[in-house]
């Protein structure tokens, strides 16, 4: 990442697009060394999520991150690896 400090000269938006098209979008937050993360609650009863980051200064570890989520009736499946394993 290279910036002396993450926590005051990165930012990061999540963007959410459900498959009816909805779109919710989140501002991530520093979660120490290299990881990020960000509050996501699905307001839709199931479906799924493709999820998305956006930096600023652009950083192509984090604008490479993309994947779904996918909600079943209290169950949440993550398809992709990286949602998890990531910090994101």
């Amino acid at each position: 990442m290279g910036l002396a400090n993450a926590y005051v000269e990165q930012s990061v938006t999540f963007r959410f697009e459900h498959e009816d098209g909805m779109v919710i979008e989140r501002p991530g937050f520093w979660d120490g060394g290299r990881k990020f993360g960000c509050a996501f609650a699905s307001p839709k009863g199931g479906g799924t999520w493709r999820y998305s980051a956006k930096s600023s200064p652009a950083d192509g570890g984090i604008d490479s991150v993309r994947g779904e989520v996918r909600i079943v009736a209290g169950v949440t499946e993550t398809i992709g690896a990286r949602f998890g394993a990531a910090g994101f």
